[in-house]
C-alpha cells in the first residue's frame, strides 16, 4: 500500500511539474485599440523562425487569433508574432511585429488616415486653411499661390507649397508652409514659410511630414 501511494504520489508531482513547465512556455499578448483609429480589425499570425518571408507568414496556416476589434488578452506560445490590420480604406495598413520570448506584450493599434481618405477631407477645408495663413502672412495673397496641399496623419498636419507668381524676380523662391489643427482651427507652424522645413527650427513637426515636404525642395 505505501509503495502505491509513493508512486501515486511521483505521478501526480511529475504530471504538476509537467503542466507548470509546459504553462511557462505560453506569455499574453494584449491587444488595445487607440481611439484615434476606431473601426480597424486585426489579426494575429504567428511570424516565427519557420516562416521565410512575410508573404509566406500571413496565411491561414500562420493564423493563430483572428476577428479582433476591441481589447483583448491572448495565450501564446513564446516565440514571435505579427498583428495585422485587415483592409480599411479609411487607413494605412497596420503591421506590427511583437516577441513573446521573454516575457508579456502590450501594443496599441493605431494608425494614420489613408490618402484617399485625407484627400476627401482637404477639400472642404482648403478655403479656411488658406485663409488662416494669409490672415497669418498678408504678403502671401497676390504674391504666391497654394499648390501640391496635402493633409498628413489624421488630417489634423496639413503642408503645401506656396509658389511664387508675383513681379519680384529676385525674390521668387518657392516656400514651404506647414499648418497644425487646434479645435477647429489652423494655425501656422512654419513661422515664417521657409525653403526647408528644418527639424532644427521646427522641432514640433513629425520628421515623416518634413522629409516629406523637404522632397519638393530637390
Amino acid at each position: 500500500m505505501k509503495k502505491t501511494l509513493i508512486i501515486v504520489g511521483a505521478v501526480l508531482i511529475a504530471g504538476a511539474i509537467g503542466i507548470t513547465m509546459y504553462v511557462r512556455t505560453f506569455n499574453t499578448l494584449t491587444i488595445e485599440f487607440s481611439d484615434k483609429s476606431p473601426g480597424l480589425i486585426v489579426d494575429v499570425y504567428n511570424s516565427g523562425p519557420d516562416t521565410v518571408n512575410e508573404a509566406q507568414q500571413l496565411t491561414e496556416k500562420n493564423l493563430v487569433a483572428s476577428n479582433i476589434s476591441s481589447k483583448q488578452k491572448i495565450r501564446l506560445k513564446k516565440g514571435g508574432y505579427s498583428v495585422v490590420s485587415r483592409k480599411n480604406d479609411s487607413y494605412e495598413p497596420f503591421n506590427q511585429k511583437v516577441s513573446l520570448y521573454q516575457g508579456n506584450t502590450n501594443i496599441v493599434v493605431e494608425t494614420y488616415f489613408s490618402e484617399s481618405k485625407l484627400k476627401t477631407l482637404l477639400e472642404p477645408q482648403k478655403s479656411a486653411i488658406q485663409s488662416a495663413a494669409t490672415s497669418a502672412y498678408p504678403r502671401i495673397t497676390g504674391r504666391y499661390i497654394f499648390e501640391d496641399e496635402k493633409l498628413f496623419h489624421f488630417g489634423d498636419w496639413y503642408g503645401a507649397t506656396l509658389k511664387y507668381v508675383g513681379t519680384d524676380r529676385n525674390n521668387a523662391d518657392s516656400l514651404l508652409v506647414v499648418m497644425k489643427k487646434e479645435g477647429t482651427s489652423w494655425k501656422i507652424v512654419t513661422r515664417p514659410p521657409s525653403l526647408i522645413v528644418s527639424q532644427k527650427d521646427y522641432p514640433d513637426i513629425p520628421l515623416d511630414i518634413a522629409n516629406s515636404l523637404n522632397q519638393r525642395a530637390y
